[in-house]
């Protein structure tokens, strides 16, 4: 069944029991669709730690700073993610040369006067310094009221569907990554938030979305616009316990939804 929702390229919600332990079905999911150049087939990216942590409390905070940290964040997280496994199963030196154009894009938007990068060892390591950036400003804000400035960090920014859309090109895949999202109930709810915008967004041609949550504990089905992502109907759910039907009419009660 799971393998069929792999290869579906709709987003997915996938519902099972906070105790079910999954973690090692997904690595053998991760494993089977695994990357590589020239790929026809879903490549499955795992995702055990996703968001930011929750917050204590934020109610004399700017939204705006706080929305850009969680946002960036899970930005950096998921090509992180993916360079990490491009390294693991491609040759260093033929990626060197596939991703110039990643290089590039690094290069032009840097907020540093460094120079120039042109492997993939180095743009690794900056797209990880600019995840442990958002996730010290995001401390930082929360726990002091203090502002970081973004140009202590070569490359604050990323815009998501271009960077991977280029990463695509580079390696010649001709499919989409299955973000896999194994929600441990730990993260923030601004965080939650941004996964479900990326859902209600419909856009999956690169990256198809599957969370495996309880929906007992799944934070929160609205976007950080306020919309129900229900409303978009265009992705899939796999219930493998009854929870989610009473879990959703419990949530339409609560946001008055109907």
């Amino acid at each position: 069944m799971l393998d069929n929702i792999i290869l579906d390229n709709r987003h997915f919600f996938i519902y099972r029991n906070q105790d079910d332990n999954i973690t090692s079905f997904l690595k053998t999911l991760e494993e089977e669709y695994k990357i590589s150049l020239d790929c026809n087939k879903p490549i499955v990216i795992n995702l055990d730690k996703y968001g930011l942590p929750k917050e204590v409390k934020t109610n004399n905070l700017e939204n705006n700073y706080l929305s850009v940290c969680h946002s960036e964040y899970l930005n950096f997280t998921i090509i992180y993610n993916i360079l990490q496994k491009c390294i693991e199963n491609i040759p260093i030196d033929i990626l060197n040369k596939r991703l110039e154009r990643c290089f590039f894009i690094v290069n032009r938007y840097s907020h540093t006067s460094e120079e120039n990068i042109n492997n993939t060892i180095d743009l690794l390591k900056i797209l990880n310094d600019s995840r442990v950036f958002w996730l010290d400003f995001y401390k930082t804000y929360v726990n002091l009221g203090k502002v970081k400035s973004v140009d202590c960090v070569r490359f604050p920014f990323v815009d998501l569907c271009h960077f991977i859309e280029v990463l695509k090109q580079s390696l010649n895949i001709n499919s989409y990554f299955a973000i896999c999202i194994n929600d441990i109930d730990n993260v923030s709810l601004m965080s939650t938030k941004y996964v479900n915008d990326l859902i209600f967004s419909r856009n999956n041609t690169n990256l198809s979305i599957k969370v495996f949550t309880d929906p007992r504990k799944y934070a929160t089905y609205l976007t950080t616009t306020g919309k129900f992502i229900q409303n978009a109907r265009d992705y899939g759910i796999v219930e493998l316990n009854a929870s989610y039907k009473k879990e959703m009419e419990r949530t339409k009660k609560r946001y008055d939804i109907n």
